[in-house]
This record gives structure tokens, sequence and C-alpha cells, in this order.
């Protein structure tokens, strides 16, 4: 779930029941220990991990009377979850996972201090390793403000604009969104938001804008027509996937403007293009609706 690495002599979940296991045929055979694990209505929600399952997400195990089906879904998310989990049942199981987290670990501090010491040895790598839904994060967050560690986890940041781009908050500095955005984004109130670009036209005020619970998923592109407010999170820079009616004058001008306040952010152009991980970097990463402007971004002094 978190992809953290640790000592299973050291740290220690609850062996998962054999009679899940015989009555789960799709899991591969050998030992699963318990992440999460909820019932309600009679079903059962099992979240296991073991060895057979190696790195990869393992799936979440609905036990209904004597039939078994796995999702190999986000189920932490309503938008990606395959498996119809009321949002009780969602919120249960992730209640329950943390709390066996902080068990296993030892407590609360162990675990946010785990957490800490992974993100800080690898998110700045580029290396796609912390991948959690939006509620995922803001539970994390939630825990390690409890904790006294809010800004240490928060320093560590990426960026989904380029693939992942991963930061250091305290030396990579981007302008914080106007309150009007939260103000007139139900969505977003209350968000300690900061913005990658801006563009306005006699239309519209487009803002793409992001923080460190939506920074692994997709940030949004928030348009303001008068009091009135859109938030879209599909790929605003490709017109055939873009779920908003964005003419080309407002794509072109949020991507140039968000060239250029990454520039600025970085401290200057060359360091943004040092920082960028080299699949960012190919023709094929950008939409043909920008990739001149990319292009010449990198060309010009």
């Amino acid at each position: 779930m978190f992809g953290m690495d640790y000592d299973t002599r050291v740290v220690h979940f609850e062996p998962a029941p054999a009679a899940v296991l015989r009555l789960c045929r799709e899991l591969p055979r050998g030992d699963y220990w318990t992440y999460a694990h909820l019932k309600q209505d009679g079903d059962e929600y099992w979240y296991l991990r073991g060895p057979a399952i190696g790195d990869y997400d393992p799936p979440l195990l609905m036990v209904s009377g004597s039939t078994c089906s796995a999702d190999m879904s986000d189920w932490t998310t309503a938008e990606k979850s395959a498996t119809r989990l009321t949002e009780a049942a969602r919120n249960g199981l992730i209640d329950d996972l943390f709390r066996r987290y902080e068990d296993a670990f030892g407590g609360k501090q162990q675990f946010v201090a785990a957490l800490l010491a992974y993100l800080h040895g690898d998110v700045t790598k580029n290396n796609y390793t912390f991948g959690l839904s939006s509620e995922m994060r803001r539970r994390v967050l939630l825990l390690a403000t409890e904790v006294g560690k809010e800004q240490d986890l928060t320093y560590e940041m990426t960026d989904p604009a380029f693939g992942g781009l991963g930061y250091d908050g305290r030396e990579v500095h981007f302008e914080s969104a106007p309150a009007s955005v939260g103000e007139l984004c139900p969505a977003l109130r209350g968000r300690n938001l900061w913005l990658y670009a801006f563009f306005k036209n006699e239309d519209a005020a487009y803002y793409y804008v992001s923080d460190w619970i939506i920074a692994d998923n997709a940030p949004p592109l928030v348009i303001i027509r008068g009091t009135g407010c859109k938030v879209d999170t599909s790929d605003w820079t490709n017109p055939e996937r873009s779920a908003s009616v964005l003419g080309d004058i407002a794509r072109r001008g949020l991507f140039t403007d968000l060239l250029r306040r990454h520039a600025a952010a970085f401290g200057s152009k060359a360091a943004f293009l040092r920082a960028l991980h080299p699949s960012t970097t190919s023709r094929a990463y950008f939409s043909s609706a920008v990739l001149d402007i990319y292009q010449r971004f990198v060309k010009d002094p």
C-alpha cells in the first residue's frame, strides 16, 4: 500500500485466517498477513499481503458466504474502485488499515517515522514511489499532523504535470493560489493550494493548482466564470483527453505559463530541465497541441 520495505522480525501484522486463504483461490499459495479487514452486512472484506504477491498491489478480497471475489483496482478511492463499496465501508477499511499499520510498527510515531524515512529516501528520485489516492494522502497528512510531523512530510513533493517530478518544497517555491479559488470552489475550500499555471481571457480565469494531498494524482484545472467554478482533473494539455471545452489560445497560454512558473520555482530553466525525468523529455510525452511550446522553451536562451 505505502511501498515501504520493512523487517518482518520487527514489524508484525496479524496472519491471515486459513479459512479465507482456502476460500480465495485466486491468491497464489503462501503465507499472508492482514493489512485491513471489515465485516459489514454479512459480507467481509480482506486486504492481505504476502511474499507470493511480490511488489504488486494485492487485491481487495470480498467474501460473501462461500464465495470469494478479488478486486485489483484502487479500492481506496471511489473514482477508481471496481468494487461497489459504500462510503462507510471504504472509510472503515481505511481506518482499520491505519490502525493495523500503527500497531505493527509499534505506534503512530514509529509508523510516521518509517513513512518519512521512506519518502525522504525515494520521492525526489522521480521513481513514482508514493502513488496513493488523494483520500489516502489526506489520511497520512492527518496522522503526521497528529504527531507533529506535518512539515517534515509535506516538503517532499511530486508534480504529476511532468511525470511525477520530485522536488523539495523547502527549495522549490511556487506562488500560492489566490484565496478566491477556495472561496468559489467548494471542493477546494480550506486547502493550501499553490499555483502551477494561470491564464485569463474574456471568457474565464484558469488556474492549474495542486497541494500535497492532490500531488500524486491529477491536479485540477480550476475554471472560474463570474462566481461559478468548474474543477477538471482530465488532461487539459491534450484536446482529445480534456473534459473541458478549452480553446487553443487558453491551452497554449496555460502551458506556456506552466513552463515559466516551473523555471522560476526551480531557480532557472536549466535547473528545472535537469530535474526532469528522462521519460518526460521525449517527444512522445507531450500532446502535439503543446509540444512545439516545450521544444521552443528548451531551445530558447
